[in-house]
């Protein structure tokens, strides 16, 4: 693909590769969802590519920061009246006073600051060019996004003189560079300011080349800095008021740093040292760096669909094409590769884990704060981390979870006397474990920290890590089940039921005609715990951990209630089977069981995985999964039930009506989980390990004849290649990361091993060993 003349010879910078590319047309104006992504995990930024003089600026660049999160006061928001309340509102919700108990419980247990804070942009970068450097027009405009490299950028030519920016997040330098370049002697003019609208923090020069603001988010939020500096071959740069002033030159590098005092730093003097140390750098070394560490990451994994090359195509017209009924598997490929740059670029070597909008946020009070909602959707960010060999970027999620842990015992104490940690349905920078919002339908439940510490023994299924199950793993996870022991209501017949809870965000109805969403033991709950306490039992067998609490934990697994099955042949979403104000609604929250969770298998419960196809259908048939995540969701449901066909038809539904033009989740609004539960959902077509074996190809689409996928991470502690031609698996390669028995599943054939950590073995279609492929080590 060409972009305009401009060529590596006449700009320095050579031009992306197709097969891993966004690329549009056109530029985006003020629109957000058109703009384009990097980030190195901590700090990120939106790449508008505009050219020209538009409203306030030619071209604005939005700066992220993973820490920028307001915070009006410090206070411990658990409702201390919470304890005297719990057993008068489990007796109102087990006698059928649904409106009395959640009148009471909303009382008693919400917290008195309802919401949490926001998460927050860090600044605009805003650049005009000078006059006389302001073209009416330009030809062969394009920009693009390289996913294997990091790197974004624009071109386009004015009288036959070519320009070419580029921008990346330097993991390295910790820092963003962006760099301008033009074939024109000094065609580059322009000024250049940093902007907080509403909320400017002060700003000032920084040596006669740059510019820095300041501020806090509130009066306990935390205190911010970012810092822009320029330098230009040609030409001239200096600093006038608050702008960085660049006069007629042929290239301009600008570094931009950005910090806050949320891990300990001094903000300014911290993005000062950054920036002088970057400044030092040359821009062919510092991308190369940036290139080479991007794509070894990247490139650990490849999904190869053969499909028809359509990249001629800009990627916005790909959309709209689909959107009208065109069939592109290269586009389901390329969201997927965008889902794993998404998560690399938002989830290494950083303090916090990916929220509701990656690190991608243009808004000072973004919907829902964009907090970590642990109902779902923090959890669905991270579901693809390790299955995609990206294990690294999954070190950040266990950290939050651990230090949520603190505050999650004040409200297990607090709130419900209760040992333990917990944490209800959300969670912010700070971690916040009180009940957040007003909405009695989602915030009386008590189920997150269970989840978390779930996903956090999963983690332990892909890598085998011992050391890192007993000395992080195991405490999370026994502290969340030390909670749940205190805290499940035990019924006259032996059951233990979780509540007051929520199945969340549904409603329910009542013979009466009353409605409600408190409840007592919903089906997620106890599909939660039962897999939580099954995963403790395990944990501790892995330990040899033999005490009391292993025992209390084994008495306790057998009485919460099981998934049963409605009249209609549905998995029951409460105890009791009751019609549901929306029937469509966008969670599903009691297949939990079958994904992310494992009880719901064809081998091991036949009838409750019919049964969730039929829950799927009868949600389907009523408007079900209409917003991005809760279609992702639904993908991840139809590869578990070995559905490739329907995965392939509700992957096309959710580019068609959820995706927008620069291809982010669209809720509405933008919500990062869609993309990132899609991507989880195209390797699980692929491979299955949740049940111990390793299943091949289980829901391959008949879309998908040929294929390769490499370096796939399976449970147990494996990497696997795989290679497929007109629907038959063709070969596959098991690399053992540690020892471990290795069985497979494919067809009717069947493949069982002990490797040692490091082997690696070829098979054929049947599962049968390729003669000499048995090696100690795989390059």
């Amino acid at each position: 693909m060409k972009f305009g003349n401009t060529s590596k010879e006449k700009t320095g910078a050579s031009l992306p590769a197709k097969e891993h590319l966004l690329w549009y047309d056109k530029p985006p104006g003020k629109e957000f969802n058109q703009a384009l992504p990097i980030g190195n995990g901590r700090l990120g930024g939106m790449f508008y590519g505009n050219f020209g003089r538009k409203v306030f600026c030619a071209e604005r660049f939005l700066i992220n920061e993973e820490s920028v999160w307001f915070r009006n006061a410090t206070e411990d928001r658990h409702n201390p009246d919470s304890i005297e309340n719990l057993p008068k509102v489990r007796e109102l919700l087990l006698a059928g006073k649904i409106a009395e108990a959640e009148d009471l419980a909303k009382i008693s247990m919400c917290s008195a600051a309802r919401e949490q804070s926001p998460y927050q942009p860090l600044a605009e970068l805003h650049l005009n060019w000078s006059a006389g450097c302001i073209p009416d027009a330009v030809d062969n405009y394009r920009r693009w996004l390289n996913l294997e490299t990091g790197i974004a950028g624009s071109a386009w030519t004015v009288d036959g003189e070519d320009y070419l920016v580029e921008v990346f997040a330097s993991l390295a330098d910790d820092v963003i560079y962006k760099r301008f370049s033009t074939t024109h002697p000094n065609g580059i003019s322009f000024y250049a300011n940093l902007a907080r609208r509403p909320f400017q923090g002060k700003v000032g020069k920084v040596a006669d080349d740059g510019v820095y603001m300041e501020g806090a988010t509130g009066p306990d939020g935390v205190a911010y800095a970012t810092v822009v500096r320029a330098k230009a071959k040609g030409g001239q740069v200096g600093n006038t008021g608050a702008h960085i002033v660049v006069a007629g030159a042929s290239e301009v590098l600008l570094v931009i740093a950005g910090r806050t005092d949320y891990s300990g730093d001094r903000p300014l003097e911290t993005c000062l040292a950054d920036a002088e140390r970057a400044m030092a750098q040359e821009y062919a070394e510092v991308r190369a760096v940036h290139a080479e560490d991007f794509a070894e990451v990247f490139h650990r994994f490849k999904l190869d669909l053969k499909a028809e090359d359509k990249s001629f195509l800009p990627t916005d017209k790909r959309l709209q094409a689909v959107g009208e009924g065109e069939r592109d598997k290269g586009l389901i490929e390329l969201y997927f590769n965008l889902g794993r740059y998404l998560l690399l670029s938002s989830s290494r070597q950083c303090r916090l884990p990916a929220n509701l909008q990656g690190i991608w946020n243009e808004s000072f009070t973004p919907p829902w704060e964009s907090k970590y909602t642990i109902n779902i959707n923090l959890q669905m960010n991270y579901w693809l981390v390790d299955l995609c060999n990206l294990s690294e970027c999954g070190d950040v999620f266990l950290d939050f979870v651990d230090r949520a842990r603190p505050n999650g015992r004040i409200a297990a104490e607090k709130m419900y006397k209760c040992r333990g940690f917990m944490i209800h349905h959300n969670l912010d920078a700070f971690s916040d474990t009180g009940v957040c919002g007003e909405g009695i339908n989602n915030n009386i439940w008590p189920m997150g920290g269970a989840w978390l510490a779930l996903q956090c023994w999963d983690r332990f299924l892909y890598n085998q890590d011992i050391t890192l199950l007993k000395d992080r793993i195991w405490p999370i996870m026994k502290e969340a089940v030390e909670f749940f022991l205190d805290y499940l209501y035990e019924t006259e017949g032996g059951e233990l039921l979780s509540g007051p809870s929520v199945s969340p965000e549904n409603i329910y109805i009542l013979p009466s005609g009353e409605k409600g969403s408190l409840c007592m033991a919903p089906t997620m709950d106890s599909q939660i715990l039962r897999g939580l306490f099954n995963a403790v039992l395990k944990a501790a067998s892995v330990l040899d951990i033999a005490d009391s609490f292993v025992d209390a934990v084994r008495a306790a697994e057998v009485k919460l209630p099981p998934t049963e099955i409605g009249s209609s042949g549905q998995i029951l979403e409460w105890r009791e089977e009751y019609l549901e104000e929306d029937p469509g609604h966008r969670h599903m929250s009691h297949l939990f069981g079958l994904y992310p969770g494992y009880e719901i298998t064809a081998q091991r419960t036949p009838e409750l995985w019919k049964a969730a196809a039929v829950t799927i259908s009868q949600r389907l048939v009523h408007g079900g999964g209409h917003t991005g995540w809760s279609k992702a969701w639904m993908l991840c449901f139809y590869a578990r039930l070995k559905d490739g066909n329907s995965v392939i038809k509700h992957f096309y539904e959710l580019l068609s009506h959820s995706t927008v033009p620069n291809l982010f989740s669209n809720c509405p609004p933008f919500q990062i989980d869609g993309n990132f539960g899609a991507t989880a959902a195209v390797p699980e077509m692929l491979i299955q390990s949740h049940t111990g074996i390793l299943e091949l190809l289980p829901a391959l689409p008949d879309e998908w004849p040929d294929g390769s996928i490499t370096g796939l991470h399976a449970r147990g502690g494996f990497e696997v290649d795989l290679e497929w031609e007109i629907g038959i698996l063709r070969r596959v390669t098991i690399k053992a990361l540690v020892n471990n028995l290795c069985k497979i599943h494919y067809s009717a054939n069947t493949f069982d091993r002990m490797m040692d950590a490091g082997t690696v073995i070829e098979l054929d279609g049947a599962l049968q060993p390729i003669p000499d492929s048995t090696t100690p080590k795989r390059q």
